[in-house]
């Protein structure tokens, strides 16, 4: 008999037996304000058209606009994080996605291979997800959320090819991946920052399309690549920034401290640590590699999943926020 998973909610396509997924349905989801982000002079956030796609419209070819970055969001709370520090409005209401433009191109083509499609709107709909531009400097940013996420829409991941034509057709430089991760290991505390070259998949389900992903994670195989930092602006995060996040953390650990399995969790008394490879890697044996899994792994005092050998934090392929990992 085939094994119940939740359908919808923050957890949809995680099995309903999954103790973390039980677990965190039972708790109330803890918010806090950011406030005003000190952005450094010239670089704070603007709105911009997304070429000449009028808002709300759904774009069924091409995307016409040309980017310098890619910004992929994936959960509902992601994406409202991503708002309130890049707009200073953390709203993503129905009104709100209206703003932006729907991403159609090659729905039809697509359809097929697209598992879930029943419990989503807009893929119910024909669309993708949602497509809006912004202007940071002299760079150019599309930011697309995602309505595909790899653990919901089924083994044949169809938010690859989705990304893929994104990338085809937007034409950036760089991409970059929101998530949710947490820490393994006993160094790093809430909010730390982990900046990294290399990462492995660690999955579960065998992806028949992309046979390269099943090979990785049976070899604990690593992918890196080299990439010039720029410690100007790391400087500028770790004075300006990571404290704003203090407020928030602190509320953390007034709800959590004391409680059975929670005496791992230590008070941030200042602000998180930005760590970086080849400069000031977070101390001890674990290598300086993210872990990323489509399902529900968690790091434990006993190390019972092996995953402290792997890397420094584990994060999920595009599924959920309430996946961040806690040593318990």
């Amino acid at each position: 008999m085939a094994e119940a998973h939740f359908t919808t909610g923050p957890f949809a396509g995680f099995s309903v037996h999954d103790a973390f997924a039980v677990a965190a349905n039972n708790e109330t989801r803890l918010v806090f304000n950011l406030g005003a982000v000190p952005w450094p002079d010239g670089l704070k956030p603007t709105q911009i058209p997304l070429g000449h796609h009028p808002a709300g419209q759904k774009i069924t070819g091409p995307v016409q606009f040309k980017a310098d970055v890619l910004i992929l969001l994936y959960t509902e709370e992601e994406t409202s994080a991503f708002l309130e520090v890049f707009t200073g409005n953390k709203d993503w209401s129905t009104s709100r996605r209206g703003t932006w433009c729907f991403y159609a191109h090659n729905f039809a083509q697509l359809e097929s291979i697209i598992g879930g499609i029943q419990s989503d709107y807009a893929l119910e709909h024909g669309f993708f997800g949602y497509l809006t531009a912004m202007q940071i400097g002299d760079q150019k940013i599309a930011v697309f959320k995602s309505e595909l996420y790899a653990k919901v829409n089924g083994n044949k991941l169809p938010i690859i090819p989705v990304i893929q034509q994104l990338v085809t057709e937007l034409e950036p430089t760089l991409v970059l991946s929101t998530g949710t991760a947490g820490g393994m290991g006993g160094v790093l505390l809430c909010g730390d920052v982990v900046v990294t070259n290399s990462a492995r998949f660690r999955v579960s389900t065998t992806y028949p399309t992309y046979p390269d992903i099943n090979t990785l994670s049976r070899n604990n195989t690593p992918l890196e690549n080299s990439v010039e930092i720029n410690d100007k602006y790391l400087k500028y995060a770790a004075e300006n920034l990571t404290k704003l996040t203090l407020p928030g953390l602190q509320k953390c650990y007034d709800k959590f401290s004391g409680r059975a399995g929670y005496s791992f969790l230590k008070k941030n008394t200042a602000p998180p640590a930005i760590y970086v490879t080849d400069t000031n890697p977070v101390p001890g044996p674990e290598p300086m590699t993210v872990v990323s899994a489509e399902f529900l792994s968690v790091d434990d005092t006993s190390n019972a999943e092996g995953l402290e050998a792997l890397g420094i934090v584990n994060t999920t392929l595009s599924t959920t926020p309430e996946c961040a990992r806690a040593r318990s």
